[in-house]
């Protein structure tokens, strides 16, 4: 199954609540494709704990320091346990062939350096 089929699944099943399916189904992908930004920040809303969360959107805003989803979630869980907003730091060259789409169970690897086409 194609990795945005996948996606698609895991997002109906954490908008029904089902969240160890989303969770399976985002892990899925996460195991397979790590730089999928959007299966980051969709698994930030079906862990089980504000530290997993974090993690989560700390993935995505390593992946895409833009993504202001990730940035307000994070801030907001931040505010609530009491904690110092994050420390801005230079993102990494992320390979233009991965999606941009996600939140961080475990740490993803070192992506290989990007040429810039433009």
């Amino acid at each position: 199954m194609s990795e945005q089929r996948l996606l698609q699944q895991a997002t109906a099943a954490a908008r029904a609540g089902r969240k160890a399916e989303a969770r399976q189904l985002l892990d899925q992908i996460l195991q397979a494709n790590p730089y999928n930004e959007q299966a980051w920040l969709w698994m930030s809303g079906v862990v089980e704990t504000d530290t997993e969360r974090v993690g989560c959107l700390q993935q995505a805003l390593t992946l895409n320091p833009d993504n202001a989803a990730a940035r307000k979630a994070l801030a907001r869980l931040q505010s609530r346990a009491g904690m110092p907003p994050p420390v801005e730091q230079p993102a990494p060259d992320v390979p233009s062939d991965h999606q941009a789409s996600g939140p961080a169970l475990w740490p993803i690897p070192e992506p290989p350096p990007r040429s810039d086409h433009r």
